[in-house]
This record gives C-alpha cells, structure tokens and sequence, in this order.
C-alpha cells in the first residue's frame, strides 16, 4: 500500500484489499427500524382493505392507550412484545427489480407501520406476499415472506414475518387490547357493594382496623327500608378471594365499542343481573380512561354483568364509565351472590388461649338420654383427656377432633340468618336431634369464672351434610367435615366395654 505521500509502500493484509470490493448487498444494513423499543413513544398500523383500519396507540406515563379505532387501554405487555418483534426484523434479500404493482409495497401497501420516537419517525410499508416456488407446500399458520421498503426510500427487498406477528397486526384492535376489565389495586378497595333485580343490596366496607396477623378486616352492611343498618362481620378469606376475581376479571371477546340500544336489550343491561360498585380510597391514582381520553378519578367504577335470553356460558359486562361491552364468563355471577350468608365470618367462636374445657356432654333430644359426658378436673389439661382410659384408638381421635372443632368453632356455609327450633335442609323441615353442652371455664384474676354453651345438632343429613344452631350465637349453619365424622364416631360408635360382648349391637339413637 502506497503512502498519500508517495514516499513509503506499507505491506497489509490481503483482506484489507479484499475488503475494499466487498458488493453492495453485503455493506447495506439488514436492520428496517432503528429507534429502541425504550424511546418510542406512539405505534401507528394502517391495514389495507377489506379490514381498512386504522390504529393508534400512544405511551403516557409508562402505559399504552389506544387512540383509534376506540379509546380504550391497551395490552402494556403486548405492545411492547409488538414493538420488539418489530425492532428485531431483518431485511431478507434486497431485490433488483420492483415486484408487480399488486404485491409493490409502495403502490399498494398491505401494512403500513410507523414508530414514533423522540422527535422522530420511520415507517415500514410492507406489500403483499412473495409468491412461493412451484414446488413448495404451504400450510396455515406458516411463516411468510414479504415485499417491503422503508418508506421515502426506493429499495425494495423481502421480509420474513412469523405468523404470530402476522395476525397481531391483522388483529391489532384486539390482540393489542387490555382484556382485564376492571382495573384497581385491590389494597385500595375500601368498599364493595354488591346488586341484584329484586335483592336487597349488600355492602362489603373494609374496617380501619386490621387483625393481629395483619389481614383487612371487613364487615357486612344490610340496609333495608328506614330500618338502621345491620352490620355483621365478614370473612376476609372470602372478601379477598371476590377482590383477586376482580383485578383477574377479563373479558373473552370485545363485543361493541358503540352498541345500540337494541344489543343493550338484547345483553340484559336493562335490568342488569348483577351490578358491582367498587369504592377505592381518596389517595388512589386514576385508574380507568373514558371516552374522549379523560382520566376517571380514582373513586367509585360500577360494573355490570347482563344475560342475553338464550342463557348460557356467556355473560355481557360493561363499565359504566365507558359504552363499549365484553363478553365474559358467566362464571362472575357465581361468585358475586348477593346473600350476606356467603360472605358471613365463618369463624363463629374461638376460645381463647387460658380457657379450659371441663365438661362435654351429648344428649339425645328425642330420648332425653346422654350419650357421651365427660368431665375434666380441676388440674387436668390436654383435649385427649376427655376420651375414656378404655376408649379405642378411633373414638380417642374424635374426642380430640370434637374439643378442637369446638374450641375453634367454624361454620362450612350458614343456612339460615336468625337461629330456629327447626331447619329445612333438602326440602325436609328438620328438628335438632342433638344438643351439645360444653362447660368452660375461663382463668383471670385470682379467680376463675366458669360457664356453658350450648350447641344443637341435627341428625346426620348425607355423607358431608350435617346442621348445627346456637342461641348464642344466633346462627344456623352447617359444620365441617371433621366435626360430623368425630360426632358420628360418639354417637352412633358403642362403647368400647360393649364391643367386646358378641350380643352388643350399634342401636340408632
């Protein structure tokens, strides 16, 4: 290599010379979009016919809206999955000569994509497909090249789109979409109120205070007529799980953005089937855009659920800050009932640590005989104390079983609001068949306060389904499975001084 000056020749590597000839197809850039994923700031699809459609989508604040067809949220998470898909596609081959005017990207566009980034813009004009050689078999669903060129720019070349991405910009309205319904930070829910035809309302209201784990406590609230609210305490086991269904809650398909009153009708939201009124608390941030693009303020979203007259696995739902309707599972109407028994504290009485059980007894109402009495003394400790020196090893665990269930009385699901001499359980009016009477006595002080309480018992209804009532506790509900098992194994299970006697039989009380 010659020196500029002429006075030096330098000797090089041959691929500096070899580098020198390198063809125009293998200097030319293979990459079509050059501004980050990061920086772009709106993404703009135009669709050829027959769709002819236009979509805008636009960042504000780190999240997607749509602009065009519809105002409405947009997928955070699939448009970004979009625009990198779109940054990481690479020329295939630049041609030589234009492609027929039908399939020429310039003349006759089957996409036309423009990302917007800090102050600038650049547009990918993708035409129709590469025509694929007369021996190739194609199937659906397969990976397809393209003609295409950038915008302003002469050179046409071939592009390979995936499928996938493919019927995302074919489906941009949809697959792009936010499908979640509601949006909301259930730790902000301060109220939740519950709405059905002919049903008086419920309302869920978080408390101020928290329990010793931590946990929201909550509270039911019944108004009915000019009576004073009822309150009543709530499960928050079942309040959680109705907050994590909401912020899950979306929709199967996009129905209408602009329905007219006769698809209104026709999806039930005259008299909807259920409506849900959401309260967030004041410090909130926006949470929802209605039309025209202004931000709700956080506050009070109702959502509601119609049933068209065929009824089937499909609901209607809409916000009422917005017109456009989803189609979701009817699935939501399950689990919004509008019964205060559903969302009734299940945990009806829990004795505390220094309490102690002295007595259990069983009583057979119909006979007035006891079946099981035990007595505790004074210095004894433990629930396996109350099972009998000869008891089996089987009617030891139901004692056990029995005192825990009775320590920590739970109910599996309430069936009735006020406590009754009688219960209607499978369409039978059913008297209480047992009663249970525990003595407690409870330590402070120097001295120790004792006491009784009562719990009455139906007969056993089915394999799982068994009633109990309190007086007390002004509830009728069903106990849990632990609880009928170890009352079975007492009541109907014979003594085990009579199972050694071959003339001894189990008699049904």
């Amino acid at each position: 290599v010659l020196s500029p000056d002429g006075q030096r020749i330098h000797v090089v590597a041959r691929s500096f010379a070899e580098s020198l000839t390198l063809p125009l197809e293998q200097l030319r850039s293979p990459a079509l979009f050059t501004i980050p994923e990061f920086e772009v700031r709106s993404f703009n699809l135009q669709i050829a016919a027959p769709a002819n459609l236009r979509v805008h989508v636009r960042r504000e604040a780190g999240r997607w809206f749509f602009e065009t067809p519809v105002v409405a949220r947009a997928n955070t998470a699939a448009v970004k999955q979009a625009i990198t898909l779109l940054s990481t596609l690479k020329v295939g081959a630049f041609l030589s000569q234009p492609p027929p005017p039908e399939l020429n990207p310039a003349t006759t566009p089957v996409f036309r994509i423009t990302l917007g980034g800090n102050n600038r813009s650049e547009t990918l004009l993708i035409g129709g497909a590469v025509p694929p050689a007369p021996d190739a078999t194609q199937t659906v669903g397969q990976d397809a090249a393209y003609f295409a060129q950038i915008d302003g720019k002469a050179t046409v070349f071939t592009l390979a789109l995936s499928a996938d991405l493919t019927e995302t910009l074919r489906s941009a309205q949809d697959k792009l979409r936010e499908t979640k319904i509601l949006e909301m930070d259930p730790n902000r829910v301060t109220s939740i109120v519950l709405r059905a035809p002919n049903q008086a309302a419920i309302t869920l209201q978080r408390l101020e205070s928290t329990a010793t784990d931590g946990a929201a406590q909550w509270q039911i609230v019944r108004r009915g007529g000019n009576n004073a609210p009822a309150t009543q305490t709530a499960d928050p086991a079942a309040v959680q799980r109705l907050l994590d269904l909401l912020s899950r809650f979306s929709a199967l398909k996009f129905l209408r953005d602009a329905p007219t009153s006769a698809d209104e009708e026709a999806w039930g939201f005259n008299s909807p089937e259920r409506e849900i009124v959401i309260q967030t608390g004041a410090d909130s941030p926006p949470v929802a855009r209605a039309p025209g693009g202004a931000s709700v303020a956080a506050g009070t979203q109702t959502l509601q659920i119609g049933v068209g007259g065929d009824r089937g696995p499909r609901a209607y739902a809409r916000l009422d800050s917005a017109r456009y309707v989803y189609e979701v599972d009817e699935e939501i109407l399950k689990e919004t009932p509008t019964d205060a028994r559903a969302w009734r504290d299940r945990r009806l009485r829990e004795l505390p640590a220094g309490a102690r059980i002295t007595m259990l007894r069983i009583t057979d109402l119909a006979t007035q005989k006891v079946i099981q009495e035990r007595s505790l003394s004074a210095d004894a400790s433990g629930a396996g104390d109350l099972a009998p020196a000869d008891a089996s090893p089987e009617q030891k665990t139901a004692w056990q079983t029995l005192v825990a269930q009775l320590r920590s009385l739970r109910a599996k699901a309430f069936v009735a609001d006020r406590y009754s001499e009688s219960v209607v359980a499978l369409g039978e009016e059913r008297r209480w068949k047992y009663q249970i009477d525990l003595g407690i006595a409870l330590s402070g002080g120097t001295a120790a306060q004792a006491g009784t309480q009562t719990l009455m018992i139906t007969d056993r209804i089915g394999g799982g389904l068994q009633l109990a009532g309190s007086k007390e506790l002004d509830s009728v509900f069903e106990i849990e499975q632990p609880f009928v098992d170890a009352l079975w194994a007492l009541t109907y299970a014979p003594p085990a001084s009579e199972t050694a006697a071959p003339a001894a039989s189990p008699v049904n009380p």
